[in-house]
């Protein structure tokens, strides 16, 4: 298995990020990859497509446990362009999800400690996105909570993200690009999707960001969750 996966390296690409003076580093790289046996046969890459459940779908069953709470997990899926402006505007939705779930399911109805929502578009095997929210919740109040991520996930049907909501995860992803445009994690991962999926990421990010409206948002997620494949999967205690 190792010789049929690394016996042939005439397609691999390596990336370096940090702080690397190219004299220096460029011995090692004769020494240690030009010298890594290639015969450019490559190796063929199997294609698979994307698999997620098509359709709603509730799932509920129970587990004993010795703390008394709920669990409850709401998925959505489907297809979606991937380009690096979609997967801005799928993070922003996010964030913007993020805080009316905290203040409905736990500032309005004390049904949760915490809650959070997850969302990213994948390009493999084939474009993709997946909104995420798993959330611990009060035994007596998860009807309620589940009602009210459903309705979260369903007003972006057919309204706008207030100009409010919009400006500040806009200020946030400006700050946090200021944070990561002095990580290495982030140039590797800037690097890798260039690279892997042919988008970029850093290039006119906060101009982006800047000019995308509310409205804008609004339809994109809203074609996202029209798809209707939601998955909620509840454990009672």
């Amino acid at each position: 298995i190792y010789n049929g996966c690394f016996g042939d390296a005439s397609k691999y690409t390596f990336i370096f990020s940090g702080n690397i003076d190219a004299a220096v580093l460029r011995p090692f790289i004769k020494q240690y990859i030009a010298s890594l046996p290639f015969d450019k046969s490559g190796e063929a890459c199997k294609t698979y497509t994307t698999t997620y459940h098509k359709g709603p779908k509730v799932v509920e069953f129970k587990q004993n446990m010795f703390t008394q709470k709920g669990t409850v997990g709401v998925y959505q899926s489907g297809t979606c362009e991937y380009t690096a402006k979609n997967k801005i505007m799928i993070d922003m939705a996010a964030q913007i999800m993020d805080d009316r779930l905290l203040e409905k399911i736990r500032q309005k109805e004390g049904a949760v400690y915490s809650i959070h929502c997850d969302a990213d578009i994948d390009s493999y095997p084939s474009p993709f996105f997946n909104f995420t929210c798993i959330f611990d919740v009060n035994p007596d109040k998860i009807k309620i909570a589940v009602k009210e991520v459903d309705s979260i996930f369903d007003y972006w049907k057919e309204h706008a993200p207030t100009v409010e909501e919009i400006n500040k995860v806009k200020e946030f992803n400006k700050k946090r690009y200021e944070q990561n445009i002095k990580l290495n994690d982030y140039w590797l991962n800037i690097l890798s999707e260039k690279a892997l999926a042919h988008i970029d990421r850093y290039t006119d990010y906060c101009k982006t960001v800047e000019n995308i409206t509310p409205v804008e948002l609004q339809q994109f997620i809203s074609g996202l969750i029209k798809q209707n494949n939601r998955v909620i999967v509840t454990m009672h205690p």
